[in-house]
């Protein structure tokens, strides 16, 4: 039951994308410290790229 569960996680696309996004994020906060326009950006895109459900509950 594991590998079929690491199997679809593997295929499911959402969970590239969400990884690559947290990835990006963390890399560009790195980056971005002293910045306080580049915070605001991220901090707009983290919550403008959440899913409709995910904020309603």
């Amino acid at each position: 039951m594991g590998w079929a569960v690491l199997r679809r996680d593997l295929l499911n696309h959402e969970r590239w994308f969400q990884g690559g996004k947290a990835a990006i994020t963390e890399v560009t906060k790195h980056f971005t410290d002293n910045n306080i326009f580049a915070k605001g950006a991220i901090a707009f895109l983290k919550a403008f790229s959440e899913t409709v459900e995910k904020r309603e509950e």
